[in-house]
């Protein structure tokens, strides 16, 4: 039995223009309602120092992340196309398919949906649900890796995590001794 792992966004549902218009404009919009120019010029910064992850700005402003994720669920998914070929690779997988992501439950179930997904090829899908301060996945921790490895009894050598971002994705993983592979 072999376990795998996927981050959503950015990897799994590699569609970085769909990606900047939901998250992008719906976290600018709430910025701006909230704090004004001068709450973006805060997004800015943190953008430059985080490698893009404006969101991370929320946190500096007192603005929940679930606002934010209210604002992207609502966003219009048909930007995103259906992806088929994907969507038979991921069931040919012979063990258990999760989803670990930053995104809100509702958004990534929606995402899935939308290209082609069936809740039934996921056994698990992680990701930030209230009243959570801060997406699990951004504290870079080994602890959602533990427990799923306690959870479906599979070692380290049988897991595999296919992500994008090297301090959240891959390194928490690494370092329990699961197989990592980097998305560019």
């Amino acid at each position: 039995m072999k376990l795998y792992i996927f981050d959503l966004d950015g990897t799994l549902i590699d569609d970085m223009d769909f990606y900047r218009r939901i998250y992008t404009e719906n976290l600018e919009k709430l910025v701006k309602n909230r704090c004004g120019d001068e709450g973006l010029k805060i997004v800015e910064m943190v953008r430059r120092v985080n490698r893009g992850k404006g969101e991370l700005a929320l946190l500096v402003l007192g603005i929940p992340y679930d606002e934010w994720f209210d604002a992207v669920t609502d966003a219009d998914l048909k930007l995103l196309p259906q992806k088929p070929r994907l969507v038979e690779a991921v069931k040919k997988l012979d063990g258990v398919r999760v989803v670990f992501t930053g995104a809100s439950r509702g958004l990534a179930e929606k995402i899935l949906k939308r290209v082609g997904f069936k809740s039934k090829d996921f056994d698990e899908i992680i990701a930030f649900e209230k009243p959570s301060v801060v997406p699990l996945k951004l504290s870079a921790d080994k602890l959602v890796f533990q427990y799923l490895l306690g959870k479906y009894k599979i070692s380290p050598k049988d897991t595999y995590i296919v992500g994008d971002e090297y301090e959240f994705d891959l390194l928490p993983a690494k370092m329990l001794g699961i197989n990592t592979i980097e998305v560019r």
